[in-house]
């Protein structure tokens, strides 16, 4: 397997950054440090037949580009951002109950000033829709939270 080296990273001169892809997943290495991370799945909204269908308390279901039916298991979601959180914080804070009930209802990562503006839920697949518009992505972002799940902001 290949090793890609990028070292045009102008913010930190001094990191050497080594990835190398396989099949959905990508390692990561940076210093002494090797991280497996899944790419996500993008979704382009708007691109062929992609498209959201239907937002419901538990799921949200869509079309993807290729035709296929699919759906975002939301309660999934909020299991995977408790369990973030829980492995953000180590051992050294303990979080209440108050702090994991926050915790749940955040189910996705977004950035709307990016182009494309996207939201990332945090399910195994890592489903990502980007939309054309900030609008667009707003619209979604707003009806996650009439059913009461937030969206953190990864700007």
């Amino acid at each position: 397997m290949p090793l890609v080296r990028f070292d045009e990273l102008r913010l930190f001169p001094d990191l050497q950054l080594f990835a190398f892809s396989s099949g959905s997943h990508v390692q990561t290495q940076s210093g002494g440090d090797q991280v497996d991370e899944i790419e996500p799945e993008i979704v382009r909204i708007g691109v062929s037949n992609a498209r959201i269908t239907c937002v419901t308390p538990q799921r949200v279901e869509y079309v993807d580009e290729a035709g296929k039916e699919c759906f975002v298991d939301l309660d999934e979601c909020s299991r995977n951002s408790v369990q973030s959180r829980i492995e953000d914080e180590g051992d050294f804070v303990v979080m209440t109950s108050e702090d994991r009930d926050a915790a749940a209802r955040y189910v996705a990562l977004r950035d709307l000033l990016h182009d494309p503006a996207w939201i990332e839920f945090r399910n195994q697949r890592r489903t990502r829709f980007e939309f054309g518009s900030s609008n667009e992505a707003r619209g979604l972002k707003l009806q996650l939270m009439r059913l009461r799940w937030r969206t953190d902001d990864a700007a």
